[in-house]
């Protein structure tokens, strides 16, 4: 039971008792105020079930509920009046309303969850400062930071050259780098729910979320990601050169609900072998140095296997050995994003590998990269593949908000710009 139904349950308790204490003692302690305190907690408890089985089945049960307390009420003040025939007809009605809350029980599940959605604001939900720095050649003239910047190959110094298609075959330029905010990764519980583009899409009932950590001690957790592109060219092509944009318009990469290994480790595991090499102790209790280094500086791309404090990249699937939900939000994008390119068919290109164009990377360059909270609540700064949460997601997911995470990814991006 999650902080928000608990106190749902509460609030419902505490208002119904204290309706029937009122009602019980009799027209000198206000009856009408018993009355008003009972109706607010069966409102309550049809809001509570509309988010679960759906507004009609609610409503249903909000009638039911209602019939069988006043059947109730009747009922033991009949006993005192002595009515048999209104009695009778009391226990016909008590037996009706039993048969529908019986009705409400089996109702069939039709409604989907709840998928609070809002489109991202380009504007006031992106840390521009994680933009920072915009290096010439080696220098850092803007925005210098010492953490996770590392040299890109090609940008030693200020003038750069490049092969170009003939009868140029080359062109010089001015190297540049910077970090853009490429791609964003949403982590849902719902499945078909975008919380981004503010809209749900299909009608499948895929698994959704779900955490071993209420009912078992394994602690592992499961979500649905999506990989959307996020058109930064749009933005910073007005203050950068376009030789170093790439000319992408928003779209959907990849879903994990139609991809049958995000659900199955083992299947998984077939499609990408290198996981039995890293399924033993040894391996995992090495993640300790890449958890280190990406609190202290950045991720260590020498481990691809880790992910810092976020766990173990494999298996490559929806399922992460952490109950902390935000904690399994953020490993769980950062394994879509080495699935890209470890699975046949997709392409990982990282435009930090050299300043003339993206490279292919089968095996990720973590360093490369940075995340950034923007929902349920915005995140002020780009933080390393693997930082701890106690850093940077202190309020980032509160219990009054839907577990519906996104995140932008921010890619050093280096260029050879005219």
């Amino acid at each position: 039971m999650t902080f928000l139904e608990f106190g749902q349950m509460a609030a419902f308790a505490l208002l119904y008792i204290a309706g029937v204490l009122d009602l019980d003692d009799g027209p000198d302690r206000r009856p009408l105020r018993g009355i008003f305190m009972i109706g607010l907690a069966f409102l309550i408890f049809f809001v509570r079930d509309m988010g679960r089985i759906g507004f009609r089945a609610a409503l249903f049960g909000l009638f039911s509920f209602s019939a069988l307390n006043v059947s109730a009420w009747c009922l033991s003040w009949s006993l005192i009046m002595d009515d048999w025939r209104l009695k009778r007809r009391l226990l016909l009605f008590l037996i009706g309303g039993f048969l529908l809350m019986i009705g409400l029980a089996t109702w069939p599940n039709e409604a989907k969850a709840i998928c609070p959605t809002r489109v991202i604001n380009p504007i006031t939900d992106i840390c521009w400062d994680c933009m920072y720095p915009i290096k010439i050649g080696s220098s850092a003239p803007i925005g210098a930071t010492p953490t996770c910047d590392m040299p890109i190959l090609g940008n030693s110094a200020p003038v750069c050259s490049c092969p170009a298609p003939p009868p140029v075959l080359k062109r010089t330029g001015m190297s540049m780098s910077f970090w853009e905010p490429a791609r964003m990764a949403e982590t849902v519980t719902e499945p078909w729910c975008f919380p981004s583009i503010g809209s749900t899409i299909g009608t499948d009932d895929n698994q959704g979320y779900h955490s071993s950590s209420d009912g078992d001690s394994s602690g592992a957790s499961f979500k649905h990601v999506h990989w959307l592109i996020f058109p930064a060219d749009m933005i910073l092509s007005q203050v950068l050169s376009t030789t170093c944009m790439q000319n992408e318009s928003m779209d959907i990469l990849m879903v994990s609900e139609i991809d049958p290994l995000w659900t199955d480790d083992q299947f998984s595991a077939m499609i990408q072998p290198e996981a039995v090499l890293f399924a033993n102790p040894l391996a995992q209790f090495s993640c300790a140095v890449d958890a280190v280094a990406s609190n202290v500086g950045c991720s260590n791309s020498l481990q691809p296997w880790c992910m810092g404090s976020w766990g173990s990249a494999y298996p490559l699937t929806g399922n992460i050995n952490d109950s902390n939900d935000l904690i399994a939000s953020a490993g769980l994008a950062a394994k879509m994003l080495y699935r890209m390119g470890r699975t046949p068919g997709m392409t990982l290109m990282d435009p930090a590998v050299w300043n003339c164009m993206s490279t292919p990377t089968p095996v990720w360059v973590k360093h490369h990269y940075r995340f950034q909270p923007a929902m349920p609540i915005l995140g002020l700064t780009c933080n390393p593949l693997g930082r701890s949460d106690v850093i940077w997601g202190v309020g980032s997911n509160p219990p009054y908000l839907y577990d519906n995470n996104v995140f932008l990814v921010w890619r050093q991006r280096g260029c050879c710009a005219l």
